[in-house]
């Protein structure tokens, strides 16, 4: 059982404090901040937390099929006004 403690806690918000302070403050692109900060959290949960490459892979495929429909949400209701 994963503890909680301002260590892990730091260690998770780590990538949503490095996605803030390169799109705000080095003024990157979202795409180039996010792969970053993709990185950046997959290593933390490799390292840190005990994730697993199958894990990363999942994870990756949920994320890949959110995007996709999100698209496509946004491509129709584009098409219908």
């Amino acid at each position: 059982m994963l503890e909680l403690n301002i260590t892990n806690w730091l260690l998770a918000f780590l990538p949503l404090f490095l996605l803030l302070v390169t799109m705000v403050g080095f003024k990157w692109s979202a795409p180039k901040a996010g792969i970053l900060a993709w990185v950046v959290a997959g290593f933390c949960g490799w390292l840190f937390f005990g994730a697993d490459g199958f894990l990363g892979l999942w994870k990756r495929a949920k994320l890949k099929s959110f995007c996709i429909a999100g698209h496509l949400v946004s491509r129709l209701s584009v098409q219908s006004h």
